[in-house]
């Protein structure tokens, strides 16, 4: 089912336009959008952080500048600059936090993927109503050309005498109250392209104008599949349960080497490298490198270790609950979507049986006007009854095609391509 738009007369915010697609409108969306940009600036940030996690393994080196003196069986650097070369490491922490980074990564990936379909559906959202809006441009514009063309019929049938002066008015009244639609049908329209123009991050001042010349009905997913499976696929494909998952992996590992922290050991060497003064000290006296064995269990006597172990187990619960809530919102989306999307479909089914029923009411109204059988006020409510069948249609159409959208975001499948599908 589809409404042409035909020629519409479009007011624009200043003097520029600009023809805008779908297809162009999503392409747009991959990279300009705010959302888009700050998500993949988290992206890389966690990168990042997995990168220097995996450098734990490796050790210090540092530059010291000083004077020593030997004295006994204590050694130190003799007069002269040093570099010293220190490593410390905890294997099992080391292991468990680069993990953990990785995890990271795969959470901030998942998010902005999870973005991105927000941002189409938000896109997709935002030029079905550019469109809807054209196509109230379109249908008042419409409406009003045939209210005047009433308007004249009433005049001449006046003229006759077939007609009294109130129908006349009445007419007059109703073409001004159309022309007062038409306005207000034009303000929604500028208005619906500056939201699309706010989406996509470009100038708000250029009118953005939709490229289709009709608004059709879009079916791009089998709302009548079982509820099972729509769930099922919503499961398996949507981001934020990836996301759920990972940042409950995530709290896990950290958990994990907060707890070796305090209960593995962790080993270090350290080496000075530069010239001793030996003529101040026996060989035997010569040290140039330590090693050492450090545990951390009693740190804070113990209370460190306790409350920072209790609080990673706390998080990683937390993460739990998140994990279940995420799969109850997307387990909810899926039935909400279905649902709206099965009503959509109904009421574009009525729209169109109501919109034809409205035609063929005018056009007896009009033939027994113009066979001096039929009143003028009569012409004149199914002028108006039409007037609102189509301004149905067409947000019957609109809400459908959004419906479908929703119900594929839902699902898991929302995609520039499966969009571009449905064109």
């Amino acid at each position: 089912m589809s409404m042409a738009l035909g020629a519409v007369d479009i007011r624009p915010i200043q003097t520029e336009t600009l023809a805008i697609d779908l297809p162009t409108a999503l392409r747009l969306a991959e990279t300009k959008p705010f959302e888009i940009r700050l998500a993949q600036h988290r992206v890389a940030a966690a990168n990042a952080e997995r990168q220097a996690a995996g450098a734990a393994l490796l050790p210090d080196l540092g530059l010291s500048v000083g004077r020593g003196r030997l004295r006994g069986n204590i050694t130190t650097v003799a007069d002269i600059p040093a570099a010293r070369l220190t490593w410390f490491v905890n294997p099992v922490v080391v292991h468990q936090e680069s993990l953990a980074a990785r995890l990271n990564a795969v959470v901030a990936a998942a998010r902005l993927a999870g973005v991105s379909q927000d941002t189409y559906l938000k896109v997709a959202d935002g030029y079905l109503n550019l469109v809807r809006a054209q196509a109230e441009v379109a249908v008042a514009a419409q409406g009003e050309r045939e209210m005047e063309e009433l308007v004249r019929l009433t005049e001449r049938l006046q003229e006759r005498g077939m007609a009294i002066p109130a129908d006349r008015s009445r007419t007059r009244v109703q073409l001004a109250a159309q022309q007062q639609e038409t306005v207000e049908a034009q303000s929604r329209f500028r208005e619906a392209s500056v939201r699309l123009a706010a989406t996509l991050n470009l100038d708000l001042t250029v009118t953005l104008v939709p490229a289709d010349n009709e608004l059709r009905q879009t079916t791009l997913v089998d709302q009548n599949q079982p509820l099972e499976q729509l769930i099922q696929r919503a499961l398996t494909r949507r981001p934020e349960i990836r996301e759920a998952d990972s940042s409950l992996a995530e709290r896990a590992a950290r958990r994990r080497a907060t707890a070796s922290k305090y209960s593995v050991p962790r080993v270090g060497f350290e080496k000075w490298i530069g010239r001793f003064d030996a003529a101040r000290a026996s060989a035997g006296d010569l040290r140039d490198h330590w090693w050492f064995i450090e545990w951390r269990g009693l740190e804070g006597l113990g209370f460190a270790a306790k409350g920072d172990i209790r609080a990673a187990r706390e998080r990683e619960q937390e993460a739990a609950a998140a994990r279940e809530q995420t799969r109850a919102q997307v387990i909810a989306s899926v039935l909400t979507a279905r649902e709206g999307a099965l009503a959509a479909g109904e009421r574009l089914k009525l729209a169109g049986q109501a919109i034809q029923d409205a035609q063929e009411t005018l056009r007896i109204s009009k033939l027994r006007l113009e066979n001096q059988v039929g009143l003028a006020l009569e012409v004149l409510q199914a002028q108006t009854a039409l007037a609102q069948a189509r301004a149905n249609l067409l947000t019957a159409i609109a809400d459908y095609n959004l419906a479908q959208a929703r119900l594929l975001h839902a699902t898991g499948s929302l995609s520039p391509q499966s969009l571009r599908a449905g064109q």
